[in-house]
């Protein structure tokens, strides 16, 4: 491999990787969200809130409670700002 390759290489294995580990800490915050809901909130008459800097991170955000599923969660609202 030139080197051009070799380093057109390194930035899309640099650009997965960042992408995976924010999936996987964004499943990590979700989980901890639901497991502090499930203990602290679930079967009262309160409701949480959510927000997220980017609609990529709010969406993934539904996506993992949705696959936990100890919280229900509605469609997101997007400010598009």
């Amino acid at each position: 491999m030139s080197e051009e390759q070799k380093t057109d290489l390194k930035k899309k294995f640099s650009r997965a990787d960042q992408i995976n580990q924010g999936e996987q800490r964004i499943y990590a915050i979700a989980w901890d969200i639901s497991q502090h809901y499930k203990a602290n909130w679930q079967g009262s008459k309160f409701k949480t809130q959510l927000v997220a800097p980017r609609k990529r991170v709010a969406i993934l955000y539904k996506k993992f409670l949705d696959e936990i599923g100890i919280v229900t969660s509605l469609k997101t609202a997007i400010n598009p700002k």
